[in-house]
């Protein structure tokens, strides 16, 4: 720093000046700043990043930064001041020109930068400009402008000032223009807001006034801009403010108005204002009028300011409320003070007001409600699975919402009130609530959103059972990923979803609820898939709770509904089966293991009850209407009938076990206490189990809570002395039994004497002492003193056996221990032999132990040693031991296996145990040590086998017990778990040993780098590394070289990057040494490529330097002599020769160069060094460069000596001209003998033919050479160098016809090598492949040569070869596993021979060959197809004989009996199938088959025998069981069917004795194919159909009399019948018979007090529990449907009896008696009276005032309509309070009427109408009841009946509809023109229930039916008979679901009975039978449109509805 001050930077001498000058009174200088702040001030001058400097004066020292202090904003410290520098630009500072880049400014202390601002332009900069001298160089136009800049800029530093502060600051005019102003002479502009009267003085500066009018334009501005806000503006914007920012906007605008009235008082204000005046100006008037405004908004504001500041502190509280339930509590008191508000205040009181407060309110509650719960929390709760708290979080945030509305409208309704001339009713909700409401609507939305994810998270834990459970499973899977995957991209939404504002919500949440509709359509089929795959009802019950809560979702609901109904059905069948496993196992009940027989029994009985109830209880808890269905009914019914038998069981039960006690009597009591086993010698404490079951059953029934005996709780009062004697008596008898048990038979002998003593004591328990004697207890103690004394003896003797066996765990450790970590094999063998010798030691100290363990236990039995049991029992220790000794070892062994086991080793993540090395040593890379074993014993596996050793060596540990001396080794080395270890031991070692063998082949995989001899290997690669250049000159192939000095880097950089160590298995390998010398080895191999490369191009150059300097002296020979001298040939030759070699030369040396120089690029680029190596004194790159001219130089004076020497070499080329010309001859005479006599065509000897190639080849020879020689004569002469053709020629055709003949001898020499070959060992695919090679290869010579094809030896060669191709493929075919000898006879035949012997051994390919077979190729080609067909039909039939002995017929049980039936296996069924077609095939294969033939038709009549047997078995075993319990069970049909019952007798024996006979042959050939099985089967089904048909016939006689009969099951029809003289067993089977009836009361029995008649009854009851009392007693006695017929009668006569007295007393509704009004009226009679009488009392009462009316008594109907609102008032008055439930159901259906019968009189009095023949009133169903029959007659429009008086009981009826009307008339006119109804419309729309109520107002009988594809025409026509014999309807429901052929009958049948109705019939023939039609018959049919597999109905059948 100093150095800077005293010389340096004069930037920086600047700053410290200046910063001097601002600061006097501190001592600045370059030690006044801090490092840190030079380097800022540095960085701010040289830099970029900070452009501003601030100082200030902090605890006498100076402080600096670059961003601007907090405190400026403000005004800064009262005494602080700031000094700031800023740079112009982002550049550094100049030094030459830093005055110009830098400005330096202050800020006074206490002001902010505005107040500074304007305090310098007011006195600085102001003064500056005003000043005239500074004006004298300015325009009087510039000067203007100049100076109304300044005031104007001035003006707004004034605004802005006001503004910051809050406040609105008038900015005032120049003080040059307020000082000419003089004072006011009149009235004040702002007291009177008008002009003065008079003006004497007008200004004539017109600059002046021009100044304050825009003064006063500006004030008008400002205050217009305050006058124009409004609260409601901010509620325009997105902040949503709150009611604070209303109180706030009041206060302010108060304060503001305030301050500008103030300003407006001020004198210089009023000064403008008067001089205004003066000068008439235009703007004061407008001005007046604003400030007049303004003074009334100021009152507006005060007033509102000081009425809203009370509510601060409950705005504040409750914007502030961190609990958001709390928040209620606020709200009354904040309405109450702003209705107080609203009462008081003079001007917040209007509507806009009000709206603006609350909907700001309203913001702050949707602001604490995202705070409460925001989106985020939301989709964070629900990832955290807390989905249930959003969802209460939810309901909170509607509910607290709620209140608000609430308290509001409470409030407003309280305003309206207490303020009516200025209601808060103007004030509209929606204005209020608008975002409130969108945000509540938010909240419903994301409610739903929450509980949809909660429903929909359930899928994630559901797991669907069934037979398509897991594919259902993954479907639900799939479904709540789906799920997920909506919700996530919900999630993933950019806006936080409670953000009211965000309108993309609703599309997004849009798209999420048409996902989520799609998975509930996906869900709704899964669930409806898994609901038909579920097998039982509790299955059923047990999906739909799975999928709780979703099951209400309405598409899934929809989906489901029908399921409901099959639900109902299945539930129905499951009671079915309740009932039939009631009826069969109540007299065996199953029963728990430990539960006694009467109370298992009734457990059982209650485990039905529970089966049944639960099921019940969930239909119950289903949508009511599906329990008011026909099905729920008739399965409710059932229900009952169950419940009511088993109840029955219960009670009966209990009075046979009440019974049975007696027969427990005391006498059990009299038995010994003990007995003993004969044989075993146990002991068994004799308590009675009779005895024992006696007590369990009184402590279960008193657990169940039923009532026992006195005998029993008498025995029962003694169980707890019993219960002490049987346990001291357990105790002896354990004891001894314990005793006798644990003994050994070798420890048994030893304590004989003591267990005989225990015997005499115990004597007297078995023969005298029983259960009521006396001196039990002393027995007891004498006897557990006796066998405690046994049993100390043996449990010592028991503990010292223990103690040997605990020793020998104690051994069972292994010896061996590793370290955590790998070791050497030296370190670890150390470790290991110290813990040898601990473990050694110890199983020595062991051993004695055993043999101390063994004398004590002979002191303890005091035998003798020389006993022969002692002796026993030590050889029984002895063996322990060697077990113990074994268990040792392979305990170690298996330690051994889990160290070096690589399986153990990776699951336990283990270190190896050892390490060792791999190493190049010598020519091979081995491990040290090695891996297996070695000679030296040194090997890894040596050193595991002396472990091992170590291991068995324990048995010599170990003094054997049986003799003095010896050891245990023998029985270790024998022993088999040791042996099984060493050997899994022995294996792993050597897989171990094989991976490492895998390791080391890593690198010897680069064993060439050592194995290869590198001068062989590179003179190869050298001589390969050259290319021929385009002047034919051999040039270094440097990319070669190149290639392979890279690759071999690379194989050094591989081999670097090895791992080391190495971890293989149990062993960690250290291949560092391997890795080394591989390195080493690589980079010799790379330094051989670059030293060829180093010296080639060395020797390249110095063989250049070396012929030059050759060149150089050869020109300088002298050629001629002196004059007459010859011509020095020898050197002209030699001369000529230089010049030869440098022409030659010239281009290839010339090209030479930039290889060279590539050379040494790729040298260097390989980090070869060559500025060593000298070429003749010269570096080699200084060498090369100057070649290129030295040699140059050569060559100029080559040419140069060639002139000299040219007539010279004239004159010698004329001499070898000649010599050249005898040689051509000499050539062409060698070609033309040549192509004459060479072996082209020659067939002979192969021999002979070599011989002739051997002469032709010497003889070629020598012409090339002599041609070589005078080419180069004639290239040194410049000649033109002769060509020689034929040699070329004849070179190219003698090595073609030289291969050609190898190719010959070599396919001999194969071909001849295959003939020896025996039959049994050809391998034709091999000798074929071979053939085919040779033929590929000879004929890819002739195409690589064409020449060659036409040579006769090549023609040779090819035949050859295709004759063998086509007997090969014989041979092979021949071969074939099917050839038999009968195929070997056709080929001998074929090939005309008289045998062929395949089997011969010695049979060769030779022998085959002789046979000529490629001459008989098709028909060898047919005896091989032959035997491969046979032998296929052969295998076929042993296969099918095969299966056929294993299968066998599947013998099930029958109903829980001994009795068996069959059932055929599925496989075996596929199979028959599979075999028949089979054998059908096969007889279809022609000649192939004629071997086999009988065989395959004997097969085809078994399988087809036992196809027909166990077809008949099958039929006849399920006619039998169906028909077994009706004919040997039912008294009332065997009676009935005598010759039936007999016939069934028979069969049944036969059948029983069939099946008898028939378990004991499983198999299903035996079985089937027994004598006359099909025959006797076939018998039995003939007949068994015959009883079928007989029973049928019988129960048709039944259901002719009592047709109800048609509409009862057959089980239940035959049970009915069964008991028909038993009414009780019957009631249970009404509610099959008739719509409501269901039960009935019987009355006391007069002839058994306390009992109830059986037959007698006075009371009705209907399935909805509604009671009816008889007029009489009924009895049920006769034949059942005779009595059935009876009751329907007399319920039929009842019904009328109970509506005559209804209908009277109807009568005195009107009379003014409370005690017989309507309404009470109501309670008495049962629901079908009132409904009915209700009927006919609206019909009887609407006619008479139509009649009324018309004549002439115009308010009639007008009356009535006002008599039934008072009845239908008063029936709601009823049904609002306190009504059983009966009655309840019995008036909401009577109010269901009357509104119908209200909104009829209604719109008759609307549309007008005048007379009972109006259609409107001719519509409706109209009832009148004729006392004189009691009978009901009914119209509608023209259809007449009578009503039909069928109970229907208690139910609910339809609201009848305009459409419900158009049904019944429909309905109606179909019954009068004699025909059927068809409602239509789609699927719960209400079509069957429209036709059950109308029969229900008919009180007819309408059967409900649900039809199928399944329904025949069969039993359609029985439903008909039943119809038409009973007069009732029936209703199908989905009707097009039937097949269209039954739907044509069904045509035809209903045609039948409607015309015999139509024609008055009483009788027909119906499908062959004599029934009664009864003309109430009446079919209606539903149909659901547009569904899949729905029939359209056939024309005959259209017609009749």
């Amino acid at each position: 720093m100093g150095d800077k001050e005293e010389g340096g930077d004069p930037r920086f001498q600047w700053v410290l000046r200046q910063v001097k000058s601002a600061y006097r009174n501190l001592n600045v200088d370059g030690s006044t700043f801090a490092p840190t702040e030079e380097d800022m001030i540095l960085e701010f001058l040289d830099g970029s990043t900070i452009t501003t400097l601030w100082f200030s004066e902090s605890k006498g020292g100076l402080t600096v930064t670059s961003s601007t202090p907090a405190n400026v904003r403000k005004g800064g410290d009262k005494t602080t001041g700031y000094l700031y520098m800023l740079k112009t630009s982002s550049d550094p500072v100049s030094e030459s020109n830093y005055r110009d880049q830098l400005v330096v400014g202050d800020l006074t202390a206490g002001l902010t930068p505005l107040d500074h601002m304007a305090r310098v332009a007011h006195e600085i900069y102001l003064p500056l400009i005003t000043n005239p001298r500074n004006q004298e160089v300015w325009s009087e136009m510039v000067m203007k402008e100049v100076v109304e800049s300044v005031n104007g800029f001035m003006a707004n530093v004034q605004i802005t000032q006001g503004q910051v502060e809050g406040m609105t600051c008038l900015p005032l005019p120049p003080d040059s223009d307020l000082m000419e102003v003089e004072e006011p002479v009149n009235g004040d502009l702002l007291e009177t807001g008008v002009l003065p009267a008079d003006v004497n003085e007008i200004s004539a500066n017109k600059e002046r006034i021009h100044v304050l009018e825009g003064a006063l334009i500006t004030w008008t501005k400002q205050i217009k801009a305050v006058l124009k806000q409004d609260p409601e503006q901010l509620l325009k914007g997105a902040s949503h403010p709150g009611p604070l920012s209303e109180l706030d906007f009041w206060s302010n605008m108060s304060s503001n108005l305030n301050s500008i009235f103030a300003q407006l008082q001020s004198e210089k204000v009023r000064r403008v204002l008067r001089y205004l005046d003066r000068a008439k100006s235009t703007y004061t008037t407008p001005f007046g009028k604003l400030c007049k405004e303004m003074f009334q908004a100021r009152a507006r504001a005060n007033s509102n300011h000081k009425f809203l500041k009370s509510l601060r502190p409950y705005f504040e509280d409750l914007e502030s409320e961190m609990d958001f339930q709390n928040l209620a509590t606020h709200f009354r008191p904040i309405m109450h003070l702003v209705l107080l508000v609203w009462k008081g205040s003079p001007y917040y009181n209007t509507p806009a007001r009000l709206v603006v407060l609350m909907r700001e309110i309203c913001n702050t509650l949707i602001r604490q409600a995202c705070k409460y719960l925001s989106g985020d929390r939301i989709f964070e709760m629900i990832e955290q699975e807390q989905s249930r708290q959003a969802v209460e979080m939810l309901r909170t945030t509607l509910r607290i919402f709620g209140q608000f509305k609430s308290t509001y409208f409470d409030y407003k309704a309280k305003a309206n009130e207490e303020v009516p001339e200025n209601k808060w009713s103007k004030v509209q909700n929606n204005a209020i609530f608008v975002r409130l409401d969108s945000f509540l609507e938010r909240c419903h939305d994301i409610l739903e959103l929450t509980q949809t994810i909660m429903q929909f998270s359930k899928l994630a834990k559901i797991e669907v059972g069934g037979t398509k459970g897991k594919t259902l499973t993954v479907s639900v899977q799939q479904i709540h990923t789906d799920f997920q995957a909506a919700v996530n991209a919900f999630k993933g939404v950019p806006y936080d979803i409670m953000d009211v504002g965000a309108k993309q919500f609703d599309d997004d949440f849009y798209e999420f609820r048409c996902s989520i509709k799609e998975l509930e359509r996906r869900l709704g089929a899964v669930v409806s898939l898994a609901f038909d795959d579920c097998a039982t009802v509790y299955g059923r019950f047990k999906l739909f709770d799975s999928f709780e809560g979703l099951l209400e979702r309405p598409i899934i609901q929809d989906e489901l509904e029908k399921k409901y109904v099959s639900l109902v059905q299945s539930y129905g069948l499951d009671l079915k089966i309740v009932q039939e496993q009631f009826l069969t196992s109540r007299d065996e009940p199953p029963k728990s293991v430990n539960a006694p027989p009467i109370a298992g029994a009734l457990s059982w009985c209650r485990g039905l009850v529970e089966r049944i109830q639960i099921p019940m209880r969930k239909l119950q808890e289903l949508d009511r209407t599906i329990l008011e269905r026909e099905e729920a009914k008739e399965v409710h019914k059932v229900y009952k009938t169950i419940e009511a038998s088993l109840q029955e069981y219960e009670n009966q039960k209990i009075e046979e076990w009440g019974r049975d006690v007696e027969a427990s009597s005391a006498a059990k009591l009299k038995l010994p206490l003990l007995v003993r086993h004969p044989e075993s010698r146990h002991l068994t404490t004799n308590f009675d189990p009779a005895l024992t079951k006696l007590l369990r059953e009184v402590k279960y029934f008193l657990l169940l809570g039923l009532d026992v005996p006195k005998s029993a709780r008498d025995i029962y009062n003694q169980v707890e002395v019993f219960r002490q004697w049987r346990c001291n008596l357990d105790l002896v008898v354990d004891a001894n039994n314990e005793v006798l048990k644990i003994l050994l038979p070798v420890e048994k002998p030893l304590l004989q004497s003591y267990l005989d003593k225990f015997d005499k004591t115990i004597e007297e328990g078995i023969n005298k002492l029983n259960w009521t004697s006396s001196g039990v207890n002393e027995f007891i103690e004498i006897a557990m003193e006796q066998v405690q004394l046994v049993k100390e003896i043996t449990q010592s003797m028991k503990d010292n056996l223990n103690n040997v066996n605990g020793i020998m765990e104690k051994w069972a450790k292994p010896i061996m221990e590793r370290k955590p970590k790998p070791v050497d094999e030296e370190e670890f063998e150390r470790n290991y032999k110290g813990l040898k010798a601990t473990r050694y030691a110890e199983i020595r100290e062991g051993g004695r132990d055993i043999s101390s363990f063994l004398k004590e236990t002979n002191k303890v039995l005091k035998v003798s040693n020389a006993s022969v049991y002692w002796r026993d029992y030590v050889d029984f220790v002895n063996n322990i031991v060697i077990d113990g000794l074994a268990h040792v070892i392979t305990v170690s062994l298996e330690y051994l296996l889990d160290q070096i086991d690589p399986d153990s080793i990776k699951k336990g993540n283990k270190l190896p145990m050892l390490e060792i090395t791999l190493d190049l040593i010598g020519q091979e890379a081995k491990f040290v040590p090695d891996v297996g074993t070695t000679e030296n014993g040194k090997g890894v596996r040596d050193r595991v086998n002396s472990w091992i050793g170590s291991f068995v060596l324990i048995s010599t540990l170990v003094k054997r017990l049986d003799t003095p001396d010896g050891n245990f080794m023998r029985e270790m080395h024998t022993d088999y778990d040791v042996g099984s270890l060493l050997a899994i031991i022995n294996e792993t070692l050597s897989e171990n040993e094989a991976a490492c063998d895998d390791l080391k082949a890593q690198f010897e995989e680069h064993s060439y780098l050592w194995t290869t001899d590198l001068p062989i290997y590179f003179k190869e690669f050298m001589d390969d590394a050259w290319f021929t250049t385009e002047l034919d000159s051999r040039q270094l192939d440097l990319t070669k070289y190149k290639d392979a000095i890279t690759k071999y880097e690379s194989v050094k950089a591989k081999i670097q990057q090895l791992e080391s160590p190495t971890d293989v298995g149990w062993l960690r390998v250290n291949t560092t040494p391997i890795k080394q010398s591989l390195v080493s080895l690589s980079g010799k191999w790379i330094n051989m490529f670059t030293s060829r490369l180093k010296n080639y191009l060395v020797d390249k150059l110095t063989t250049l330097e070396e012929f030059m300097l050759q060149v150089k002296e050869g020109l300088e020979m002298e050629v001629s002599g002196g004059e007459g001298e010859e011509t020095n040939k020898e050197n002209l030759m030699e001369v000529m020769s230089n010049i030869r070699d440098v022409k030659k030369a010239m281009d290839v040396t010339q090209e030479m160069f930039q290889p060279l120089r590539d050379c040494i690029s790729v040298l260097r680029d390989h980090g070869v060094d060559i500025n060593d190596t000298m070429v003749k004194e010269h570096t080699v790159q200084d060498y090369l460069e100057d070649a290129p001219m030295h040699w140059d130089q050569v060559v100029k004076k080559t040419f140069q000596i060639k002139e000299t020497i040219l007539p010279l070499q004239m004159a010698e080329a004329s001499t070898l001209k000649e010599e050249l010309e005898s040689f051509f001859l000499k050539m062409r005479e060698y070609r033309n003998d040549f192509r004459a006599n060479a072996p082209f065509n020659f067939s002979g000897p192969i021999e002979e033919a070599y011989g002739s190639l051997d002469q032709y080849a010497n003889g070629l020879f020598e012409m090339e050479r002599q041609a070589s020689a005078y080419n180069e004569k004639e290239d040194l002469f410049e000649m033109n160098v002769s060509k020689y053709p034929e040699v070329s020629d004849t070179k190219q055709e003698l090595r073609l016809l030289k291969n050609l003949w190898d190719f010959k001898a070599m396919m001999l020499s194969v071909h001849g090598s295959w003939k020896s070959a025996l039959w049994s060992e050809i391998q034709t695919d091999k000798l074929e492949d071979e053939n085919r090679k040779l033929l590929k290869t000879l004929r890819a010579n002739g195409n690589d040569n064409a020449v060659i094809k036409g040579w006769n030896v090549y023609r040779d060669i090819e035949n050859s070869i295709k004759d063998m191709a086509i007997v090969l493929p014989l041979v092979a075919d021949l071969h074939h596993p099917a050839m038999r000898d009968r195929h070997w006879a056709m080929l001998a035949k074929i090939c005309e021979v008289d045998e062929v012997n395949p089997h011969d051994p010695k049979f060769t390919f030779d022998d085959m060959i002789a046979l000529n077979l490629h001459l008989h190729v098709d028909d060898v080609s047919e005896v091989v197809e032959t035997a491969t067909k046979e032998k296929k039909i052969e295998d076929n039939l042993a296969k099918i004989e095969g299966e056929w002995s294993n299968f066998e017929l599947l013998y099930v049980p029958h109903k829980d009996t001994e009795m068996f039936v069959i059932k055929m296996v599925e496989e075996v069924v596929e199979a028959l199938d599979a075999h028949q077609l089979e054998l059908q095939t096969m007889i279809g294969l022609g000649k192939f088959v004629d071997h086999f033939r009988d065989k395959v038709l004997d097969w085809q009549q078994k399988l087809g025998n036992v196809q027909e047997v166990t077809k008949l078995w099958e039929t006849v075993s399920k006619m039998w069981g169906s028909l077994e319990s009706i004919f040997l069970a039912s008294a009332d049909i065997r009676s009935q069917l005598p010759d039936d019952t007999k016939r069934f007798e028979g069969i049944d024996g036969e059948f029983k004795e069939l099946m008898k006979g028939a378990i004991g042959v499983p198999n299903v050939l035996e079985a089937c194919l027994v004598d006359g099985r099909e025959e006797g089967l076939r018998s039995m089904k003939e007949r068994l159909e015959l009883c079928q048909k007989s029973l049928n016939e019988y129960l048709d006689v039944k259901k002719k009399i009592f047709p109800r009969f048609y509409f009862v099951s057959a089980i239940a029809l035959l049970d009915m019948l069964a008991n028909g003289t038993n009414p009780p067993k019957i009631i249970p089977y009404l509610g099959d018979c008739y719509d409501s009836l269901n039960d009935v009361r019987f009355v006391a029995d007069p002839e058994k007090e306390g009992e109830l008649s059986t037959k007698t009854v006075d009371l009705m009851i209907a399935k909805d529990k509604e009671k009816m009392p008889m007029f009489e007693t009924f009895t049920m006695e006769g034949e059942v449907e005779v009595y059935l017929n009876n009751l329907t009668e007399h319920m039929r006569y009842t019904l009328k009896l109970w509506l005559r007295d209804g209908v009277e007393a109807g009568g005195f509704w009107d009379l003014g008696d409370a005690d017989k009004k309507r309404h009470v009226w109501v309670k008495v009679y049962p629901a079908q009276v009132v409904c009915t009488g209700s009927q006919i009392y609206w019909t009887e009462e609407t006619g008479a005032s139509l009649e009324e009316l018309e004549g002439g008594q115009e308010d009639a109907v007008k009356r009535y309509l006002a008599t039934c609102k008072d009845r239908l008032a008063h029936l709601i008055t009823l049904v609002l309070g306190d009504l059983e439930k009966g009655d309840r159901t019995k008036i909401i259906t009577l109010i269901t009427l009357d509104v119908h019968g209200r909104d009829v009189v209604n719109k008759l009095i609307t549309d007008k109408v005048e007379s009972v023949g109006a259609f409107l009133w001719q519509q409706q169903l109209r009832f009148d009841f004729d006392p004189s029959n009691l009978d009901t007659n009914i119209k509608i429009c023209d259809y007449k009946t009578k009503y039909f008086y069928e109970w229907v009981g208690n139910t609910g009826r339809l609201v009848i509809t305009p459409l419900t009307d158009r049904c019944y008339i429909t309905l109606t006119m179909g019954l009068r023109l004699f025909l059927g109804g068809a409602p239509a419309g789609p699927a719960g729309t209400g079509k069957t229930e429209t036709t059950k109520d109308l029969a229900k107002a008919l009180a007819m009988q309408c059967v409900v039916f649900n039809c199928s594809d399944g329904l025949d025409y069969k039993a359609m026509g029985k439903f008909f008979k039943g119809l038409a014999s009973c007069g009732a309807w029936a209703c199908f429901d989905e009707f097009n679901r039937i097949n269209i052929e039954v739907l044509s009958v069904i045509g035809q049948q209903v045609a039948e009975i409607q015309l015999a109705i139509k024609g008055g019939l009483e009788r027909i023939l119906f499908e062959e039978s004599d029934i009664v039609v009864n003309p109430g018959f009446g079919v209606f049919i539903t149909m659901n449109p547009g569904y899949a597999g729905r029939t359209e109905l056939p024309d005959n059948l259209k017609a009749l509805f």
